[in-house]
């Protein structure tokens, strides 16, 4: 009986330290920032460099690009909505697939959307599959 009951309390402090330890619940750092390196980012993720310096949210699309299978007069535009923080500033970045900027400099780095997908009129099209491939470059 003496046994079971150490090997509980042990277990529940072990999930109680593995619990306490993954207190980022609103936010995802799945993926580091590299300079240069292009990344790949989905709506409302947030991704940083190792030393958490430099992050960047994805915060919102607006997509107003031709459909797959339309013929359109105008390609149309997308246009995602970025927050950078460097040092914990933060910046408000609108990049463009289509129209200008496509490129933002902010704090010292160059932000560059270089893809949005899903496509509009894809199998998968959804506002909460958006996902970006950027680079971010210190200038």
């Amino acid at each position: 009986m003496r046994k079971n009951l150490k090997t509980s309390i042990w277990l529940l402090l072990t999930a109680l330290v593995f619990t306490a330890c993954n207190n980022d619940a609103d936010t995802t750092f799945s993926k580091t920032i590299v300079s240069g390196q292009t990344v790949s980012i989905r709506i409302k993720e947030t991704l940083q460099d190792k030393t958490g310096y430099v992050r960047l949210r994805m915060d919102a699309v607006s997509d107003s690009r031709c459909p797959i299978n339309a013929m359109c007069v105008w390609a149309g535009n997308g246009a995602v909505t970025f927050t950078l923080f460097i040092n914990g500033n933060p910046s408000i970045l609108t990049l463009n697939t289509t129209l200008e900027p496509k490129v933002i400099s902010s704090q010292g780095y160059k932000v560059t959307l270089l893809e949005l997908l899903p496509y509009p009129g894809s199998v998968n099209y959804n506002y909460d599959n958006y996902y970006a491939s950027v680079r971010i470059e210190k200038e």
